[in-house]
């Protein structure tokens, strides 16, 4: 009964459209306060891996066409310990490494596609 209540609060934040997005260049996402992932004893769930427009986006170059993805695995889910930043002040960093392993012409072959984003700290 609770899980519904905090998702529904979730996606009803200013953070939520940035936090069910792709990962985007040069931008990092900042997360309230309030939003502490699963993985560091908070509510809010691991977004998904990005999606395959993103993925096709990072082979496009050097690759010949065929590629198949074959597996997906979150690879890495860590939330280091809170610092300063410039223009944030005190939060922690959210880092996620998604695993694509993919079939090509020329043989399988893995890429490895990071998202982070910033908890503050504090109010």
């Amino acid at each position: 009964m609770l899980l519904p209540l905090l998702l529904s609060v979730a996606i009803s934040m200013p953070f939520s459209p940035h936090y069910a997005t792709d990962p985007g260049e040069n931008h990092t996402t900042v997360l309230p306060a309030e939003a502490i992932p699963q993985s560091a004893g908070g509510w809010l769930p691991t977004p998904g891996p990005p999606t395959v427009a993103v993925l096709k986006s990072l082979l496009l170059s050097g690759r010949t066409p065929g590629d198949v993805i074959v597996g997906v695995t979150l690879e890495k889910d860590s939330v280091e310990a809170p610092r300063k930043f410039p223009l944030v002040g005190m939060a922690r960093v959210w880092n996620l490494t998604y695993e694509f392993r993919i079939v090509g012409p020329d043989g399988p072959y893995a890429v490895y596609v990071d998202r982070t984003a910033l908890i503050r700290e504090g109010k």
